[in-house]
Parts: structure tokens; sequence; C-alpha cells
């Protein structure tokens, strides 16, 4: 189809949804807060949706770059159209500029500003998607349907709060609005079919129609039906419920309590709970109840730091999925990759994380045994101060630039460089003497008083070189 054409089945479409957006915006307002609505507020937002998801999906974009194009445009053009139509119309305070956005609020003030945020995100969300995902063949009819359930909804609630709470609610304003959206509707979807079918026939069309609309008039018969004629029958089944679980409680609760106990209890409460001891029993055996409850302890404890490193999981894995998100292209013809869940390979993952993780931590806490882990502890150290090793370079090159680096500390560095060179080139094992001075050399160096020193060079050292 042309080009004309689309526009028309894009502004066919944007009015019938409009109907039945305004048709909840201004039902909510007027019977919540009695503010009347103009017909602007919806279309200025509904519309600014629309252009502006067309103007960012212009350009192949990151994610995260939509985004922060949304939320620009959603906020400007929300105090415009408050401004612009809610505040000229209604005159309410709340609803100025200053006020609106000021933190100082009653929470009647707030439940009124966060419910006019939600109704313009639902209409701004309508707006995108109208352009992201147009109207076709394959989804017209859910469209049609989404606002017959709107107005079958808002019928039904509206019935309900006159009809059982005598409520003053107003009915005529958002009901009207049904018929231009069953004209709109039927246009649409009159333009869609001729889009889509060359021998142009609405039959079919008009008998789906004439289906979805006999099947909403069937249902909210049937939901006024059994909201008006059977309340008080189900009024007195939940009651009866009700004085049957009351009934039931007591036994049901003990029994409750005595399995609870028996799992998770110590063991000498499992053993009165399975016997079924008095209370005093437990009370006099505390001590021995402490003492065998110790494993139990343990065990809780151990359960609780799996629950812990599954929620870090958890949250890690969130955070990852919301940068691949956020920071990817979002243009429809690049290859995108589907997040899957193969529970093996996660499995193999997290064995592979922890068994790293074990080792280093196996290596920082175990004491030096030879030459090679005497410098492997010394380049650690090192790196941390801002001094990397270099592969081409030898211990005592090495050696040289961390006395050069740490003066105050060159005669420990050079006493565990030599440690290194005799064992590694001179081929004599190291003492446990010697062994003992380099451990105790390594903690001292690691001691907190040269904390400064090396955080002062880790900032001023600038990918030191090997010298030439």
């Amino acid at each position: 189809m042309n080009r004309s054409g689309n526009r028309l089945i894009y502004f066919t479409t944007a009015g019938m949804e409009l109907c039945w957006l305004h048709a909840w915006t201004a039902f909510l307002l007027l019977n919540l807060f009695d503010l009347k609505t103009p017909l602007g507020f919806t279309l200025l937002v509904y519309f600014g949706g629309s252009l502006t998801t067309r103007i960012s999906t212009r350009k192949n974009r990151l994610v995260i770059q939509h985004v922060l194009i949304q939320v620009f445009s959603f906020s400007l053009i929300l105090i415009a159209a408050i401004h612009q139509f809610l505040y000229k119309t209604n005159h309410a305070q709340i609803l100025a500029f200053k006020q609106f956005v000021s933190p100082d609020k009653e929470a009647m003030e707030w439940l009124l500003v966060i419910l006019i945020a939600i109704l313009a995100l639902v209409i701004w969300k309508r707006g995108s998607v109208a352009v992201s995902v147009p109207i076709q063949r394959e989804n017209m009819y859910h469209r049609f349907d989404l606002g017959i359930s709107a107005f079958a909804v808002l019928l039904i609630i509206s019935s309900l709060l006159v009809v059982r709470f005598d409520a003053p609610v107003e009915l005529g304003s958002p009901m009207l609005r049904f018929i231009p959206f069953f004209l709109f509707g039927l246009l649409t979807i009159g333009i869609t079919i001729i889009s889509a079918n060359k021998n142009r026939s609405f039959s079919s069309g008009f008998h789906k129609i004439g289906i979805a609309l006999g099947f909403s008039l069937l249902v909210i018969i049937i939901g006024l039906g059994l909201v008006l004629l059977f309340t008080p029958q189900m009024s007195a089944t939940a009651e009866n419920i009700s004085l049957l679980l009351k009934k039931a409680g007591g036994p049901i609760s003990n029994l409750l309590i005595i399995v609870v106990r028996f799992l998770w209890g110590p063991r000498k409460m499992r053993q009165t709970a399975a016997t079924g001891g008095s209370d005093e029993n437990q009370m006099t055996s505390g001590v021995t109840v402490s003492e065998n409850g110790l494993l139990e302890q343990i065990f809780g404890w151990i359960l609780i730091g799996f629950a812990l490193l599954a929620g870090l999981f958890i949250i890690l894995l969130i955070i990852h999925l919301l940068f691949r998100l956020l920071f990817r292209k979002s243009h429809h013809s690049l290859p995108q990759q589907k997040f899957s869940f193969n529970p093996i390979e996660w499995l193999l993952d997290i064995i592979r994380v922890f068994r790293l993780f074990s080792s280093r931590l196996r290596d920082l806490v175990r004491s030096p045994r030879n030459a090679e882990e005497i410098y492997f502890h010394l380049e650690r150290w090192g790196r941390a101060g801002g001094v990397r090793s270099q592969l081409s370079e030898t211990p005592t090159e090495y050696g040289n630039r961390l006395c050069n680096s740490f003066p105050t500390l060159d005669k420990k560095i050079a006493g565990l460089v030599h440690l290194v060179n005799s064992e590694i080139y001179g081929k004599q094992p190291l003492s446990e003497g010697q062994k003992y001075f380099a451990r105790a050399t390594l903690r001292n160096l690691s001691l907190p008083i040269y904390w400064p020193i090396r955080i002062k060079n880790w900032i001023l050292s600038t990918n030191q070189t090997i010298p030439t």
C-alpha cells in the first residue's frame, strides 16, 4: 500500500485507541479527583509518543539512547500537556508546574501525581506501539478487541459502583465515546483488509466484527448477572468457607508446629515433638538442647551462605542482562542473540567460577613454600603498588625496580629476591629458616603502615617499562 494509505490506517487506528484511552482517563480523573480532562491532553501525549518513537527509530542507536530520548521527551510533553490542558481547564493549584514537581505534597496530592503519570505513560506507550508495531491484518482484531474490553470493564465498574455502593459516578461522557470507537474500528478493519486483499471483499471482516461484538456483549451480560444477581449466594459461600477454616485451623496449626519442630528444630525438641513430651521437660534440658543443636545451627549458617551467594549471583545476572539490553544496537535487521537457559551449562559455569575463586583464595591465604610461590607473592604485592612485572625481565631486574619505587623497603625486597635466585639459579633448596624469613617478610610488607606509600606509588605510576 502507498504512503497515503499507511497514513490513513495510522490515523484511523489512533482515533480508535484514543477513544478508549480518553474515556478511561476522563473517568478516573473526574470521579476520583473531580478534574475535567480535555481531549487535547490525550491527543498531545499520544501523538508525542508516536512522533518521538518515529524520530528515535530512524537511526540505528543503542537501546540506552532510545530510553534516554523517550524519557526526556515524555517528561517535557507531560509537563506541557498538564499545564496547557489540565491546569488551564481546572485551575487546580496542584497542577501548577512548581507545585506539581515539588516534593512537598500531601498523600492525596501524591496519589493524583502518580495517577496522572501512569495514565500518561499508558497513552504514550500506545502511541509508540502504533508506530513501532503498525496495524496489520494479523493484529487488527486484537487492537479492536482491546478497545472493546476496555469499554466493557469501564461499564462493569461504573455499574457496580452505582448499583452496589450508590456512588455518584459520571457515566454519560466516557461511554458516549464508544460510538466513535466503533466507527473508527470498522473503518480501520475495512481499510486494512482492502490493503491486504486485492479482491476487496468486506464480508469476512464484517462477519468477524459481528462475532466479536456478540461475544463481548454476551460476556458483559454474564458478568453483570454474576455480580448483581448472585452476590448473596457468593457471600454465603465465602462465609461457610471462612467458618470451616476457623474450625479446622486449630488442629491443623498444632500438627504443622509439630512437623516444623521435628524437621528443623534442635534434636531434643524433635524427640519431644515425636514422643509428645511436655513443655516442662523441654525447659529443664535447655543446656542439652543448645549443645545438641550446634550441628543444626552450623547447617543453618551454611544454608544462609548459599542463599546469599545465590542472591548475589542473581543480582549480577540481572545487571549483566541490563547492560546487554541497554548497550546493544536496536535495529531490527541486526541479528540479536536470544536469551536461553541451559541448566547444565550454567551449573558447569558456576563450578568453574567456584574453582577459580577457591584457587585464588587458596593462593592468597597459603604461605609460600618455595621460590616460585615467594616470587608470585612478591609480584602480587608489587602489582598492587603500581609496579607490574614484565615477561622479559629477571627476578633481579624486577626487584631493582621495586627497590627504586619503594626505597624504604629495599632491604626486605632484596632479601626476598636473593632467596628466589638461590633456589632457581643456584639450585639450593630453601631451608625452614629461610622459608620462615620469607613468610615473615611478606607479612611485614603487607602491614597497613606501608599502605600510604603503596597507594601513592600506584596513583603516580605510569606503566613503568624495563630500563635499557
